[in-house]
């Protein structure tokens, strides 16, 4: 089905290895990629991942389209990108992409409500660059194991497994999870983001998620 000229944008702020794509390309023109570090993008080592630089990308790769508004739908690591374009927006700062609308799947919106799985606390410890490059699918699936009530199929595991081994990306696990830091250290604007935004947001979320849960959602609705 062609999408009619003028159709909303959309921007897919992808979470944590993981895609997001459906029927939306019926009705919006619908706009995402691998950020850095992630599926088939480049993995450089050298580089320090933050979300600011994720953000910027984003927004060069949209103005490249001549996108210049658009709604944004956001999971988990892409949350929190969302947070600093709405936060961005809200401030109307230069050249920043303008958020119509932000919709919000399960993601630590709140540092203080995250509870991240001993994986994601060993990357963030000492021995994270050892743990990165030890980390092989069963340890993987462990973790999607122990975060889903329903266990994700075998063959979309391993997909997403190879997508984070493509181009050698092991070692970079370590460097990416550094935005659990970040939402700490940027609390106050990315929190704020949320409390000042005068657009419509939405949040879904599945309420059993151990990481990000029920009890990110009281944090959102307080």
């Amino acid at each position: 089905m062609q999408v009619e000229e003028g159709a909303p944008c959309l921007l897919l702020n992808h979470g944590y290895s993981t895609n997001q794509w459906a029927e939306l390309t019926q009705h919006l023109k619908v706009f995402t990629l691998d950020m850095l570090g992630f599926g088939f993008s480049d993995k450089p080592q050298n580089v320090t991942y933050i979300i600011n630089m994720q953000a910027d990308l984003l927004t060069r790769f949209l103005k490249l389209l001549n996108v210049k508004i658009a709604h944004v739908l956001s999971h988990d690591y892409g949350d929190t990108i969302a947070q600093e374009q709405l936060a961005r927006s809200n401030l109307n700062e230069p050249h920043a992409i303008k958020v119509q609308s932000v919709c919000f799947l399960n993601g630590g919106l709140f540092p203080e409500t995250h509870k991240p799985v001993l994986l994601q606390k060993l990357l963030l410890s000492p021995l994270g660059g050892f743990v990165s490059r030890l980390a092989n699918y069963k340890s993987f699936k462990r973790n999607f194991d122990n975060m889903c009530s329903i266990p994700l199929a075998e063959k979309e595991l391993n997909e997403l497994w190879q997508l984070i081994e493509y181009k050698q990306g092991k070692p970079v696990m370590t460097k990416l999870i550094y935005y659990i830091t970040e939402r700490k250290l940027h609390r106050a604007r990315w929190v704020g983001a949320l409390k000042h935004a005068e657009i419509p947001m939405c949040l879904i979320c599945v309420m059993d998620d151990p990481v990000s849960g029920r009890h990110m959602v009281k944090g959102y609705t307080s």
